[in-house]
């Protein structure tokens, strides 16, 4: 094992450590906490980092880090959650119209859902779920409603916290996106602690996903 973090960790592994060590709620990172998060050493964080404010992956303020503006460029760019966004929007409006609720949207990545949009609802409510967490897929069958009372993210992974003090939020899930197609996920209403009548929701959301499924299988949403 070398003095950089092992034979095993490849510069890629390196750089996606680091990167990946930033959180949402960051007013930015020193480079003892990133070694921390990631566990590499902090010599090798140094430089990594280093080489990643020269690129404008990271910005340096002092002895504080943050991410960099390439990091928000490159995210624009990946298509299939822009695309699915612009597809998801008008199903995502009409749910939070009819239910009075806010609704997010999560693309399926092995177990893991992805989030990629989010709507606040009436009630101005915050989720605790940001564009970016990742959350644990439900893997149900698709009309089957999944119904959470307190999700969070995975830790590390964009925490986001109850979206009160003392509270948390209830949600409902319905699967979207044929099995095994190029994109699949969850599209989900969120309440405040207090909760809501599921009964009512689920056939809204149905209506939803099936709606978003019926057009991402056309190929009628547009293409940048």
């Amino acid at each position: 094992m070398d003095a950089d973090g092992g034979d095993s960790l490849s510069v890629l592994d390196r750089v996606t450590g680091v990167l990946r060590a930033f959180d949402a709620d960051d007013g930015g990172v020193s480079l003892s906490e990133l070694a921390r998060r990631s566990g590499l050493p902090k010599s090798t964080v140094s430089r990594v980092a280093a080489a990643l404010v020269e690129h404008g992956y990271l910005e340096r303020d002092g002895r504080i880090l943050h991410l960099g503006l390439r990091v928000f460029e490159l995210g624009q760019l990946a298509r299939d959650p822009r695309d699915l966004r612009v597809a998801a929007l008008p199903a995502m409006l009409e749910l939070r119209e009819r239910t009075g609720e806010g609704v997010h949207l999560g693309i399926l990545d092995g177990d893991e859902l992805v989030c990629v949009s989010v709507l606040r609802g009436r009630s101005g409510i915050p989720s605790g779920i940001r564009v970016g967490a990742r959350l644990p897929a439900h893997h149900a069958a698709p009309d089957v409603i999944v119904v959470d009372r307190h999700p969070q993210p995975l830790s590390g992974q964009g925490r986001g916290g109850d979206a009160q003090a003392g509270g948390g939020v209830s949600c409902a899930s319905c699967v979207f996106g044929e099995p095994g197609s190029q994109v699949e996920g969850e599209i989900c209403v969120f309440s405040g602690p207090e909760g809501f009548d599921a009964g009512k929701i689920a056939p809204l959301l149905r209506a939803a996903a099936k709606s978003l499924t019926r057009r991402l299988s056309r190929g009628t949403f547009p293409r940048h």
